[in-house]
């Protein structure tokens, strides 16, 4: 990945690509609040198919991505002066792949651990296909001769030993083409960072609360569900399982309860304000509850030997919606579950007008101006 430092004078744009829609939004920085700024915000749904792997999928998450674009340049054309220094795309399951490694280095004599050092970490990390590309390597957290350190705290400092938990984000070359092309079609002089939105979450996780205990996070807002467990200073659990929000909307259309991808969203929110008719209620039940029950024996299985569930502290759970808050608190296996959701965010970011308010965008723009 390209090496840039942001700056906040400058504007930037943040797209965000799941599998049912696909949102785009302007953002800079406010100086007066000292909050990164959601100045405009719009999407699109991706025209449903049931293949998410097929080619035509693909097709429909590129035209999605066009229509976005199109509101960005009319938007941009209304204002005149407002001239945009990148694009930043974040991408979920399936789109991005995730692998969590742990590097050790032990010497005899104590060594000097130089920004170079970690560069060459970086750089030399990650296991890719030929058909992939390698969007970035983040360093999870850190153990310094026993002791759990930051990163700033570790720079020219001698060590003897050394274990760094590392993630890394993959995507499919084709996918980054494909996407990168219709953004370029229509902004042809825009550099483009692609990005995962895991590794954006737990980061801002950790920056937020600064938390050095043990902890579970869950993302619940797509097509999959990505849960780790952070234990003893770095991710000892990281999966991906085929359930979200997206996915249960998904069933609700092959199995006919629902017509199209819009409708079943309608549906979705009358059964939890409890208006529907009967039939077509237990219906929706019946495929929640099994695919919540899906999720909580996967968390059980995943996590394994590493953490009794049911003893869990700390679950933080990324939500875009009430929705899957209902479906999560469902789950019953955890004690304290601490959403990241707008009631959370919107402390995190400032915005003129509430209907350009979105909780993938405030998450991520606050990353880019805490990261790049």
């Amino acid at each position: 990945m390209d090496v840039f430092k942001i700056e906040k004078n400058k504007s930037y744009f943040i797209f965000h690509i799941s599998s049912a829609e696909v949102l785009g939004s302007i953002v800079s920085y406010d100086f007066e609040s000292k909050k990164p700024k959601i100045v405009f915000f719009t999407k699109k749904k991706i025209e449903f198919n049931k293949n998410l792997e097929s080619d035509i999928f693909k097709k429909n998450t590129e035209n999605a991505l066009e229509k976005v674009c199109q509101s960005l340049e009319d938007y941009l054309s209304i204002l005149g002066q407002e001239v945009i220094d990148r694009a930043f795309v974040f991408l979920t399951s399936p789109w991005v792949k995730k692998n969590i490694f742990t590097l050790n280095d032990e010497r005899i004599s104590p060594f000097k651990v130089s920004e170079k050092y970690l560069k060459g970490i970086i750089e030399n990390a990650g296991s890719i296909k030929d058909n992939e590309t390698l969007l970035k390597v983040d360093i999870m957290s850190i153990k310094a001769n026993g002791y759990n350190v930051t990163l700033p705290d570790l720079i020219d400092k001698k060590v003897s030993k050394l274990e760094i938990s590392l993630l890394d984000t993959v995507l499919k070359k084709r996918m980054e083409k494909g996407l990168d092309g219709v953004i370029g079609s229509k902004f042809p002089f825009l550099e483009t960072t692609f990005l995962g939105f895991l590794p954006t979450f737990f980061n801002q996780i950790q920056k937020i609360y600064n938390t050095d205990s043990d902890f579970a996070f869950l993302d619940f807002s797509g097509e999959y569900s990505d849960f780790g467990l952070f234990i003893d200073n770095k991710i000892e659990v990281l999966s991906a399982y085929p359930i979200g929000i997206n996915k249960i909307l998904r069933i609700l259309v092959v199995e006919k309860i629902a017509k199209n991808f819009d409708q079943a969203e309608y549906l979705f929110d009358l059964y939890l304000k409890k208006r529907l008719d009967e039939d077509v209620s237990l219906k929706i039940k019946n495929v929640v509850d099994k695919e919540s029950g899906s999720l909580r024996e996967f968390i059980k299985k995943v996590s394994g030997g590493k953490m009794e569930i049911d003893l869990i502290g700390d679950i933080f759970v990324f939500t875009p919606s009430f929705k899957t808050q209902v479906i999560v608190k469902d789950l019953k296996i955890f004690k304290n579950l601490i959403f990241i959701d707008k009631l959370f965010l919107k402390d995190f970011v400032f915005v003129e007008d509430e209907k350009y308010f979105n909780n993938f965008i405030a998450l991520e723009g606050q990353y880019i101006f805490d990261v790049f």
